[in-house]
């Protein structure tokens, strides 16, 4: 059409224009109604040149709108300023939400895009940051929790740098003199069976001493806790309940204080109940009994003990004042030989720590780098979402002229801009609250069972405060960059808006924004990538590891045995006899084994005792033979785990009593017996216990999969299950191993029948397959790297599509250009080269970026790995290339689009 068409028809919107701003204040209409009329006429005859009729129509339509939406707010600012004497004009903050709102409206897939984006990070952010509040950050669920400290003690002289445990003379002794502690308290594990008030049950218990109470300044919510005297020797036998035991087994009764119940064949009387917050030492427990504490012995080091600290004072004052202690232990002791041995050749010293970090300290480095990493994802959907807010700014650069023409101020189109991203980031925030809270459900079901303190782990206030921070946090990050970008000369922004945004300072300086952008999402993805590559290659390592057994299809379970009905060890022999050749009779059954106390991969030595070699290692002054653990194995059990034993395992006649003889690991007969034949001779527990002939040297068998698994963990003694013994742990818990030819799961109801059988009030504990014991062996590292994993793939994803809409936007801009190179000859190829050259430099640098990243921040993660380093070059190389192969891909789309432009139609469109 020519040039009269043109003009006609901008007239006629001019016409229309002029008629709608006379709803604006006759003053405003005075002193802006020129402009604003020059404004949008200027911009119907841009708009009717390039794109059309109808689409003159829609401007004249939305500019109606905008004068419709302005208006009142005009006349109010106006009413305002003649009734308090002041000037000024303001649309107010309501006016803005409805302009964002429409705005939003009218882009659905812009709106949607970046909300589920930015919702994405948050959500992963949020449910991560309250896995890391319930277990590091929140403080323990005590009275002034930091005044508890967990008492402990280190022995480098036998290898135990990280925690000896506590001895029942070291105990009494600190309890009477230790000056710096308010209270003391002695507690152990154990477990218990619960006959009656349904099918019996093995439950984890606690046998703590009164003084708990005062060190954790917690009391039952119903009843009492035990008394002083209570935790005598003869005193009436009672018991504390665990919330979750009163209310599962009891229907939360409170007519349970003062009923008897049976645990462990022994009647005790319940006296209290404890509240549902209250778990000590950790979730699992399901009841307390008194501990008492010998006058006496000095004992070993299967204890464990809590102090409250005296007020003013902290740990190392405790550890320093328990040190000062432990020379007049010597003349207190009335076992001065056994003390000489621990403080002069294992050199034990006190070792006190706040409770909370001997809680979670072992997990809160893992758990601070999943936050990082979540953090890394947010803050690429942040960069995704900026970038497609400053294309929209870009492309609204003429409207927020109009708007700076008809009278708007620089801080109201700000404020506009802040408005529309606020109102993202509150969408994104419950977008990203709902995904959150469905994957905490998933986190806490998920984590492996070393992680403590999972049940306060939630949307808890603080973590819902720091999630309407970064809601804030990502509106004005959002907000200001395109705001300013945005609200700058308006006739400068006419002028480069009619040259559809190419060229100029303002079009570099925008392209440039975008492309930091875009190389931060590169480099942040490629730090998560390599990270999750690391952590893949360490389970990948870890389940290579050779453990030291070779079964894999075999159910495994516990069985306890009440001591008052089987007071002797030749009761509880005939007991597992009977119950081995049973279960050995069952289908699907290969062969059966047990073992006292623990199965490989337990992570610790369970029972420990130091032996003496006979024709072996002597040790000196200031020298102190290895801790060894030992365990109670029947005949089979090597075969059944396929453990390599070199000599023999052992036999029928091992089993009667007749004979004493024992089989060491690898690991012990190395320490006892250093380059000689340990096969032959002879071991006993110190030197008034019987002498054992070693008759097998079976396979180290591994007690924990990662690393740390030590010599010290691997040194043990195996001794055959005798009707009568004076060494040596007892039988009266065994875990049972069944190698099956059928899947294992299916052996457990049979397995069930077999041992009610034999006896009722004899309940299964424990009940897992041995493969399900290798995972939760390896389930830190597999929690990690799920977590890592998957926010690397998020990452992947968010930075492929981001590099993808920066080039396609910038492909578009550039349109015409392309066009017009095209139409002076340029080929396909060309057209595509250039498109790659300029999203592929940016790609570069951020994968350099990335790179540098990458080496300084892995490090931090060198804690999780094994068997491999945090500068694996195979890995940086390897998982670098693949980067660089989806960036490509990413490239590539948009270059293949710009090199289909038709010329023609490019040009006519300009």
């Amino acid at each position: 059409m020519s040039g009269a068409g043109h003009s006609r028809t901008a007239a006629l919107a001019a016409r229309v224009y002029a008629v709608g701003i006379r709803l604006l204040p006759g003053a405003f209409r005075d002193a802006h109604g020129p402009e604003l009329r020059r404004c949008f006429r200027a911009i119907a005859v841009e708009t009717r040149v390039r794109r059309g009729r109808v689409a003159v129509a829609g401007v004249t339509l939305r500019a109606l709108l905008d004068v419709l939406t302005t208006a009142p707010g005009q006349h109010l600012a106006g009413a305002r300023a003649r009734v308090l004497g002041a000037g000024g004009s303001s649309t107010g903050l309501w006016q803005d939400v409805r302009h964002a709102a429409r705005r939003l409206r009218r882009r659905p897939s812009f709106a949607l895009t970046t909300v589920l984006t930015l919702g994405l990070g948050l959500a992963a952010a949020t449910a991560v940051f309250s896995l890391v509040y319930g277990v590091v950050l929140s403080p323990l669920r005590y009275p002034d929790a930091g005044r508890i400290v967990q008492l402990d003690h280190a022995a480098p002289g036998v290898g135990a740098d990280d925690g000896l445990g506590m001895a029942y003379g070291f105990y009494r002794h600190y309890a009477e003199h230790a000056r710096a502690a308010e209270a003391l308290a002695l507690y152990n594990h154990f477990e218990q069976t619960l006959v009656g008030a349904g099918d019996p049950v093995r439950l984890s218990g606690v046998a703590a001493t009164p003084s708990l109470e005062a060190v954790l300044g917690v009391p039952p919510a119903l009843g009492r806790w035990f008394t002083v005297a209570e935790g005598r020797s003869g005193a009436p036998l009672v018991v504390v309940l665990a919330d979750g035991l009163w209310r599962e087994r009891f229907g939360a009764d409170p007519s349970v204080l003062g009923r008897t119940i049976n645990l462990g064949g022994v009647q005790r009387e319940v006296v209290g109940v404890m509240p549902a917050t209250f778990a000590f030492p950790s979730a699992e427990v399901a009841f307390w009994v008194p501990r008492v504490v010998p006058d006496t012995r000095l004992g070993g080091w299967n204890e464990q003990a809590v102090a409250r600290l005296a007020p003013g004072t902290d740990a190392a004052a405790l550890q320093h004042e328990l040190a000062s202690l432990l020379p007049a232990l010597r003349q207190a002791t009335d076992d001065p030989a056994t003390l000489a041995e621990y403080l002069d050749n294992a050199l034990v010293s006190p070792l006190v720590v706040p409770l909370k970090e001997s809680i979670v300290g072992h997990v809160r480095p893992t758990l601070w780098i999943l936050l990082g990493t979540v953090s890394l994802v947010l803050l690429i959907a942040v960069a995704n979402v900026a970038n497609l807010f400053l294309a929209r700014a870009d492309e609204a650069r003429r409207e927020t002229a109009l708007r700076r023409a008809l009278g708007a101020g620089r801080g109201h189109i700000v404020r506009g801009f802040l408005v529309e991203t606020l109102l993202v980031a509150l969408m994104a925030g419950g977008v990203g609250l709902a995904l959150a809270s469905a994957a905490i459900q998933v986190l806490r079901a998920r984590a492996p069972v070393n992680v403590p303190r999972l049940d306060e782990v939630g949307l808890q206030p603080a973590v819902l405060a720091v999630l309407l921070l970064a809601i804030l946090a990502a509106a004005v990050a959002l907000g200001l960059l395109p705001a300013f970008r945005g609200s700058g000369d308006p006739a400068a922004a006419m002028a480069d808006g009619s040259r559809g945004g190419r060229g100029g300072t303002a079009g570099r300086s925008h392209r440039r924004g975008r492309d930091v952008l875009m190389a931060t999402q590169v480099a942040l993805a490629l730090v998560l990538l390599i990270s999750s590559g690391l952590l893949l290659r360490t389970f990948s390592d870890l389940r290579a590891v050779e453990l030291g057994f070779s079964a894999r299809q075999a159910l495994t379970f516990e069985v306890g045995l009440p001591g008052t009905r089987y007071g002797t060890r030749a009761e509880t022999k005939a007991f597992h006899d009977r119950l081995t050749e049973r279960l050995a009779a069952l289908p699907g059954v290969v062969s059966v084994g047990a073992v006292g106390q623990c199965l490989p991969l337990s992570g610790n030595m369970c029972w420990g005792d130091i032996l003496e070699a006979e024709g072996g290692a002597t040790f000196g002054a200031g020298e102190m033979a290895p801790v060894t653990g030992t365990r109670i194995a029947s005949r089979d059990y090597f075969r059944t785990l396929g453990i390599d034993v070199r000599g023999r395992a052992f036999g029928p006649a091992d089993e009667t009593g007749a004979g004493t003889v024992a089989v060491l690991s690898q690991a012990a007969a190395e320490a006892y017996f250093p380059g000689v034949e340990a096969i032959g001779r002879r071991v006993r527990f110190g030197a008034q216990g019987r002498w054992h002939t070693v008759v097998g040297v079976a396979a180290n068998v591994r007690a924990r999969v990662e690393s740390q698994d030590d010599e010290r963990l691997q040194r043990v003694i195996y001794l055959p299950l005798l009707p009568e013994a004076e060494d040596g742990p007892g039988p009266e818990r065994m875990t049972y191993v069944l190698a099956a030819s059928v899947p294992p799961t299916t052996l457990t109801p049979a397995v069930r029948r077999t041992v009610a059988e034999l006896d009722p009030a004899v309940p299964l504990a424990q009940v897992r397959t041995l493969q399900q014991i290798i995972d939760r062996a390896t389930a830190p590292t597999a929690f990690a790297l799920t977590l890592v994993g998957v926010a690397a793939a998020m990452a992947l994803l968010l930075g492929a599509v981001g590099v993808y809409a920066v080039l396609a936007y910038a492909v578009s801009r550039r349109t015409a250009e392309i066009g017009v190179r095209m139409a002076l000859g340029a080929r396909a190829a060309d057209v595509r080269a250039m498109v790659l050259r300029q999203g592929g430099r940016v790609v570069l640098v951020g994968t350099a970026v990335g790179l540098g990243a990458a080496l300084a921040l892995t490090r931090l993660m060198e804690g999780m790995l094994y068997g491999v380093s945090p500068t694996d070059p195979l890995s940086y190389a390897a998982l670098t290339a693949f980067m660089l192969l989806v960036a490509g891909f990413a490239l590539w789309l948009p270059a293949r689009r710009a090199a289909r432009v038709d010329p023609m139609e490019a040009l006519r469109a300009d």
